[in-house]
């Protein structure tokens, strides 16, 4: 880095009977395994083996594994995804988002596991679970309050759970899409996709309201731009005075 210290690929804390047995190293090439289309690869990928199962499972190890922070985001997650030797995988909540790198604080998923194989920190979309009663209910999203959901009463005849992720669209993916696809040309702006899953295939009774905040036209703020310059220039031009000499 910057200091002329060697980049930590991780840091592990465990008894030193397990450090003694563990081997660690960084494999890399072996991403495209790990990390699916949905997700964003963060961090090195670690393969992490022990030769002592048994007293890996009475003592679990803490990993740390350093992270790009700029991936985090008010709809994204960081956590790690640790892949068995059949690349069957699960996810792990980190306990801290922060570590140390040599000297210097820095963005660092931590987790404790008693399972090896390959970990990596990956960015993920976020995911909001709640129960929808009979009698209906209101629901802001605790990732963004402006987003919202109104399930009137009796919109299912049972109590059903809602899984949902929220997909933002910026400007550049937009731009990306209408080189690509035509019918995508007339588009300005857009709000967010809203992935949302039911926990069963019980039919809505009634309509519900979705409220999504959608950015403003950029065109129109362009020429909002545009219109308070002219004000501007014209506000700032200086009246002249004609002086006339009599005799």
């Amino acid at each position: 880095n910057e200091l002329g210290e060697a980049e930590l690929s991780c840091s592990v804390t465990a008894p030193w009977g397990v450090l003694e047995r563990l081997t660690v190293t960084v494999v890399n090439d072996l991403s495209p395994f790990v990390v699916n289309d949905a997700e964003e690869l963060v961090s090195n990928v670690i393969s992490a083996e022990c030769s002592s199962v048994d007293q890996l499972t009475a003592s679990p190890i803490s990993i740390a594994i350093p992270f790009a922070s700029r991936y985090r985001g008010m709809y994204k997650d960081i956590m790690v995804k640790v892949t068995d030797v059949n690349f069957q995988s699960i996810y792990l909540t980190p306990t801290s988002l922060e570590g140390h790198q040599g000297s210097q604080k820095g963005s660092a998923a931590v987790v404790k596991t008693s399972q090896l194989g390959l970990f990596a920190a990956v960015s993920c979309l976020k995911k909001e679970t709640w129960t929808v009663p009979r009698k209906g209910i209101l629901r802001k999203l605790h990732m963004d309050p402006r987003i919202s959901f109104c399930y009137p009463s009796s919109t299912f005849g049972s109590r059903v759970t809602v899984g949902l992720k929220v997909q933002p669209i910026d400007q550049s993916t937009l731009s990306m899409l209408k080189t690509k696809h035509d019918e995508y040309y007339p588009v300005m702006s857009t709000s967010s996709l809203v992935h949302m899953e039911y926990s069963s295939l019980v039919p809505f009774n009634r309509a519900i309201t979705v409220v999504l905040p959608c950015p403003p036209n950029p065109e129109k703020r362009r020429e909002g731009i545009e219109t308070d310059a002219e004000r501007a220039i014209s506000a700032s031009v200086p009246r002249v005075t004609s002086i006339h000499h009599f005799r």
